[in-house]
């Protein structure tokens, strides 16, 4: 992706032309295998994902300090499926190596300080399905 404006010039004096659209990174990556092994009464699978983002700006600006470097995130699945596959049971992580990202950010420079609205954090839980 190479999302960039062609002329942007919101007010006068003020030239974004050239820069980088905002939450536009220029690489995303996202990669997923998972190996299903049958038993006599269920199948159980594991499963493992990755992501990658190249930087995001968060404002036409493009400010270092309103930007996120790349990062890659990883999540992991293991559970047992019925062999009529209506019936499941996970056992799952997501940011399994704990990356600290944001999301989205502001600057106030008027005040002295930048916010940002950070990714989750390691999360894993368990998950029952039913299909009908």
């Amino acid at each position: 992706l190479n999302a960039e404006f062609d002329e942007f010039m919101p007010e006068p004096g003020i030239d974004f032309s050239g820069n980088t659209i905002e939450h536009s990174p220029e690489l995303t990556f996202t990669t997923l295998a998972r190996y299903d092994r049958p038993f006599e009464t269920f199948t159980g699978f594991v499963q493992a994902d990755a992501r990658y983002q190249s930087r995001v700006y968060f404002g036409a600006e493009n400010e270092e300090t309103q930007s996120q470097d790349s990062y890659w995130l990883a999540g992991a699945r293991l559970g047992l499926t019925s062999p009529d596959e209506r019936y499941e049971a996970a056992l799952w992580v997501k940011n399994l190596f704990d990356e600290e990202y944001a999301m989205e950010g502001s600057s106030n420079a008027a005040l002295g300080f930048n916010t940002a609205v950070v990714g989750d954090r390691r999360t894993f839980g368990i998950t029952l399905t039913g299909r009908f």
